[in-house]
């Protein structure tokens, strides 16, 4: 039996098929290497019949199975415990150019972990690292783009995080021509690295632009936020380009659900990985105080909500129990007075301190930059207001408290922010962590940040969501103090005198 490894996938071929070890290797991969895909019993798909629910990271094509290569390492544990013998056949194609010049390092000198952790993906062709946010990512991949000295895509999750990488591999790496290509902005002749967005890589396989044309002479492509490469067009468009290196840094690797197999399959396990609580520990990281506010009751802003969702007029308000799970986070957790009241309450008691408001949902920030003529940036608000409003944030003493989508979930860089409420509602572990991240950059020696969240007791399923984010601390060995919200204000009061 051969094993073949091509760039993103390997080849298990067999002489004979349907023999004896060829069902005990489905039967592994089978088990290991499928999951059943959040509400796929809601699919027009299974409930047809045409579809089992299971998303499966390996296909059978004739005599041969064809798997991703993040699997290959557990692939061939299990042929050694099973006395399985394979011959590898080493398939793989470097198709792209060094950096034909010399590159000198002027950035910051690395901390312990951030060495070990270029020198764990440096070891391998593929890998992904999980270091927290304010842990100095960016600065990590620019030692890693200096190591390496491949041409390279880089691919950011946001405009804000463009701006942010861009300076960071200006300031820390001398002699390299970094490239740009967004919508607005082209400009890649001669380029060593590119930074760009997956949006503007899937154009490029369209249009076969220049983008396309110099991804396609790539070997390496470094991904941020890689925790997102679970969405399957994302690793379409990676396996499209065929690359040779492909490296991914997160803050979190792990997901609620089997879907981070889906990580795995590209990346393969974490190759490195350090936790928010050592780095706060070893005073890298701001010490954090997280609170989670009893919200017990509901009680609708009728009148608001039925201005931005007038087609539920003849909805029965007066029971949420009674409300479906589609509507009830719009009732329960947006246009909840009880809930905007502590909020209000909050903003009051920290105006003087860099507060950030995360909401989920756009009507949901437009709604509380409504109700508390506070200013509200959303993917909606043009670059240039996304641009000033997050200058004026940083630097301006007047404007301390703003409201933001989930844009600001990731790579945006905000040392001076003190206080974070997180009104999402959401049940995500990794935007928990995400979120957290955003308030414990360090600032200043004395910076101790808040993070602030609500236990919407009030209806089951809002519950178990706030259970959830709960349970996303402890993952990371972070306590949460759950009290209740009057306490919590008056206690507040009496601190901040």
């Amino acid at each position: 039996m051969d094993i073949k490894e091509k760039n993103l996938e390997f080849f298990i071929k067999f002489e004979y098929k349907f023999s004896k070890i060829y069902n005990q290797i489905k039967d592994f991969l089978e088990e290991n290497l499928s999951y059943y895909k959040l509400g796929y019993q809601f699919t027009e798909a299974f409930l047809n019949g045409k579809w089992d629910g299971k998303v499966r990271l390996y296909k059978e094509h004739k005599d041969k199975f064809i798997v991703e290569i993040g699997f290959l390492k557990d692939v061939l544990r299990f042929f050694s415990e099973n006395g399985i013998h394979y011959k590898i056949l080493d398939d793989t194609l470097r198709k792209g150019d060094d950096i034909e010049k010399d590159l000198f390092w002027q950035g910051k000198e690395l901390r312990w972990y951030q060495k070990e952790a270029v020198e764990k993906l440096l070891g391998n062709r593929i890998g992904i690292i999980s270091l927290p946010t304010g842990s100095g990512k960016m600065l990590v991949a620019s030692y890693l783009i200096y190591k390496l000295k491949r041409k390279c895509i880089f691919v950011v999750r946001n405009l804000e995080s463009v701006s942010q990488t861009y300076n960071e591999l200006i300031e820390s790496v001398g002699n390299l021509k970094i490239g740009i290509w967004l919508s607005f902005q082209k400009n890649i002749k001669d380029a060593d690295i590119v930074l760009t967005t997956f949006n503007s890589l899937s154009k490029s396989l369209k249009d076969k632009n220049d983008l396309y044309f110099f991804a396609d002479r790539c070997d390496a492509i470094i991904v941020d936020e890689a925790h997102h490469i679970s969405d399957n067009i994302y690793k379409r468009i990676i396996k499209a380009f065929d690359f040779y290196y492909v490296y991914g840094m997160t803050g979190t690797a792990f997901r609620n659900d089997k879907s981070d197999l889906e990580i795995k399959g590209l990346f393969g396990d974490v190759a490195y990985r350090i936790n928010v609580k050592d780095l706060q520990e070893g005073d890298i990281l701001a010490k954090s105080k997280i609170y989670f506010l009893k919200v017990s009751n509901f009680v609708l802003d009728k009148e608001e909500f039925l201005k931005d969702f007038p087609e539920f007029s003849s909805l029965a308000f007066r029971n949420i129990n009674y409300v479906d799970t589609q509507n009830v986070y719009k009732l329960g957790i947006v246009y909840n007075k009880v809930r905007t009241q502590i909020i209000k309450y909050l903003i009051d008691r920290f105006k003087d301190k860099k507060t950030l408001i995360l909401v989920k949902y756009i009507y949901h920030g437009e709604y509380l930059s409504r109700i508390l003529k506070i200013p509200f940036v959303s993917g909606k608000s043009s670059k240039k207001m996304r641009t000033e409003s997050l200058e004026k944030f940083r630097n301006d003493s007047s404007f301390n408290i703003m409201i933001a989508s989930t844009i600001y979930d990731e790579s945006i860089n905000i040392p001076e922010l003190e206080v974070l409420i997180n009104a999402t509602g959401h049940s995500s572990s990794v935007s928990q962590i995400q979120r957290h991240g955003r308030v414990i950059r360090k600032y200043n020696e004395n910076k101790e940040a808040i993070f602030i969240d609500f236990f919407d007791g009030f209806d089951s399923r809002m519950k178990s969501h706030s259970l959830k984010r709960i349970k996303s601390f402890k993952k990371e060995n972070l306590e949460s103090i759950i009290t209740n919200s009057k306490s919590f204000i008056f206690e507040l009061a009496g601190n901040l005198e």
